[in-house]
């Protein structure tokens, strides 16, 4: 069986100076599924966990995903299901970037579905007031889904309605 991704893991992951279990803790998987992704013993890793091992190696989910056999086409089709929905575990992301809670609290709502999103309309406001510094905003707005997308405009959901950005 082919290990590209297992040999590529264990290699980016000892540059790092890290252990399995280390890793296994940044990305919020269990020491043994490092274990067996660098042994080969695992199939076919899934799409989160390939995304988050492509976070930490500052390496694009493509590169990685086609060392993980991943056709083009499932990424793709990955990241558009991600694209259209709210972040999928709130409590995960407010751990990784260790956000207080007063910046939750300021910068995201819940809508009348009981799903919580970051209000990109407040946090963009948040910066322009001073209110938080450069690098919170934009791990905040890399954080906001967009509800819609078109070929050259995004749609984010706020408190105050939809806003559409343009690229």
């Amino acid at each position: 069986m082919d290990n590209k991704l297992g040999i590529y893991v264990k290699k980016e992951r000892e540059k790092l100076g890290i252990s399995q279990r280390e890793l296994a803790k940044r990305i919020f998987v269990d020491n043994k599924t490092i274990n067996k992704i660098e042994r080969g013993i695992t199939k076919k890793i899934d799409f989160e966990t390939l995304s988050k091992l492509s976070k930490i190696f500052n390496i694009s989910i493509y590169e990685i995903g086609k060392k993980a056999n991943y056709e083009k086409i499932e990424i793709d089709e990955e990241l558009t299901k991600r694209l259209i929905f709210p972040i999928n575990n709130f409590n995960e992301w407010i751990i990784t970037y260790n956000f207080e809670d007063k910046y939750i609290d300021k910068y995201t709502y819940t809508n009348e579905e009981n799903i919580r999103y970051i209000d990109i309309e407040k946090v963009l406001n948040g910066y322009k007031n001073n209110e938080i510094t450069i690098e919170e905003t934009i791990i905040l707005i890399n954080a906001c889904r967009p509800i819609d997308y078109k070929e050259n405009e995004l749609i984010y959901p706020t408190e105050n309605g939809n806003i559409k950005i343009e690229y």
